[in-house]
This record gives structure tokens, C-alpha cells and sequence, in this order.
């Protein structure tokens, strides 16, 4: 067998150099108020704790008398004004650095407007792309949803598409969807060249899915889905299962299994009527 290829991608795009060429802008979204209303809400909350702590604290070591007590009181209120104060320092850092930026479509790719500069990646530039949807509760209530969707380009440029952006999930979908339509042909080619084709964990060729030191061949896959955040193939002889934000391209190997799949059904279907 050949050794593994990374997904294919061709010559990156300068953001400076080429942003024209990615034509019209097809649609934009910028920062969301709400997730924004969120961070400043977090910079005030944590802030308040932060000034209490050391308040009460203060209080509270005057009236110590015992060296030793006052001692342990002054370490409680450092750790807990530490805390407070990070978690406050980075609420405050992620509202200035995507405050007024914008995340754009184009007829040619995606571009990413930040205070620290732009950063543009045609469609034949996007390598791997993966999507994180994480729901965070307190106490095993739901709470909100955080995604993250990650685009990155051979030479490791990257864009991310996040929860704090408008319509995220609305923009995530029409740019996988074009992602799919662009790369999925050119998966099937090489994966009918031979040549074996690399998503995150697995390793996929003609001869089967592999992951690490185990391959389960396809005409031993039983299933291979998606359920609960987890990409699960199982085979007769060995099963596998990896979180789904850690493969790349996810659904170009989903798409590919279900070509493989349809492939095998329609040559039984011939073998059977020859029979």
C-alpha cells in the first residue's frame, strides 16, 4: 500500500495578494448581539466576584487574631481572587479580539475579518475542515450550545466559524455543503486511483477504514454513522470509535461509505441475477 496522502488541497491564496479573486460576497454575518450581551455579562459577573472576594476577605482577616488563620484566609483569597480575575481577563480578551469582526462567503471561498488582520482561504484551499457543537450545563442542565467550526489550509492558515457569530449554524452548512460538492469527486477519484486518503484518525484505501494498528475491511463493516457526537465504524472482527470534531472531512468519508456501500449492494444485486 502507499503511504497515506493528506486530503488533497492545491496552491494556498494570499490574503493580500488574490482577496479579488474570490469574487462577489455571497453573504456576511459579524458578531452576535446576544453573544456579545453573554461576554460582557461574564466580564461583569466574574469582575463583581473578583472585587467581593477581596472585600470580604479583607474584612475577615481583621478580624483574625491568629496569625495563622489570617495566613490561610489571605491564601483562600488569592486563589479564589486568581480565578475570578482569569476568568474575567479572558472574557474581556475574547469580546476586544472579535468585536467588530466579520466572517464572509464568497463565490470563491471564506474570508475572516479580525482586529488581528484578515485571513482568506479559497475553496481549493481548505484541506480539512471540522466541526465541534459541545453543549455546556450546570449540574446536567443544559445551558447554552458552543460550536466551533474549524477551516484549515495545507500551509496551516485557519479560519474559525464560532457561536459567537450570527446564523452560524445557517453559514456552517452552505460552506460544507460547497466543500462537499467541490471535494467529494476528486475523494472518489483518488479513492478508485488506490490512493489511500487520510481523515484525522483513519486512514481510508480500497483494502478498508484503518485506525492506529487496526483495519477493518469493507466488506466487514457492518456500520459506519455518527451518533451522540462520536464517529463509530463496526466491523464483524473489530470496532472503532473517535470524537467527531477530531475527523477531518467527516462527511466526505461518510459520503464515501455510502458510495462504497451502494457499490458492493449493486454488484451482489448482478452476482445474484447471473446466478
Amino acid at each position: 500500500m502507499d503511504a497515506p496522502q493528506p486530503f488533497r488541497a492545491h496552491d494556498a491564496v494570499s490574503s493580500r495578494d488574490h482577496l479579488e479573486r474570490l469574487g462577489a460576497v455571497i453573504d456576511e454575518t459579524g458578531v452576535s448581539r446576544k453573544e456579545a450581551f453573554r461576554m460582557v455579562a461574564a466580564v461583569v459577573f466574574f469582575g463583581l466576584f473578583f472585587a467581593g472576594i477581596v472585600v470580604l476577605s479583607a474584612f475577615a482577616m481583621a478580624e483574625k487574631e491568629a496569625e495563622a488563620t489570617r495566613a490561610q484566609t489571605a491564601f483562600a483569597a488569592l486563589v479564589l481572587s486568581g480565578l475570578f480575575g482569569s476568568l474575567a481577563f479572558v472574557s474581556v480578551r475574547h469580546l476586544w479580539r472579535y468585536h467588530g469582526s466579520t466572517f464572509a462567503m464568497h463565490a470563491g471561498g471564506i474570508v475572516a475579518h479580525l482586529r488581528r488582520g484578515t485571513t482568506v482561504l479559497g475553496w481549493e484551499d481548505v484541506a480539512r475542515w471540522y466541526a465541534q457543537v459541545q453543549r455546556v450545563g450546570v449540574n446536567g442542565v443544559p445551558v447554552r450550545t458552543v460550536r466551533i467550526y474549524r477551516f484549515v489550509a495545507a500551509d496551516g492558515r485557519e479560519i474559525k466559524l464560532m457561536s459567537i457569530y450570527e446564523r452560524v449554524d445557517e453559514f456552517f452548512a452552505r460552506i460544507e455543503s460547497e466543500l462537499i460538492r467541490r471535494k467529494l469527486p476528486v475523494a472518489s477519484a483518488d479513492f478508485d486511483a488506490g490512493t489511500p486518503l487520510v481523515f484525522g484518525p483513519f486512514v481510508v484505501s480500497r483494502d478498508g477504514i484503518s485506525h492506529k494498528t487496526r483495519t477493518v475491511a469493507w466488506t466487514d463493516v457492518e456500520t459506519l454513522g455518527v451518533s451522540v457526537g462520536v464517529l463509530r465504524v463496526k466491523g464483524r472482527r473489530a470496532s472503532f470509535a473517535v470524537p467527531y470534531l477530531k475527523v477531518a472531512n467527516a462527511p466526505i468519508l461518510l459520503a464515501l461509505y455510502e458510495q462504497i456501500r451502494r457499490g458492493r449492494a449493486q454488484r451482489n444485486r448482478e452476482v445474484g441475477a447471473g446466478a
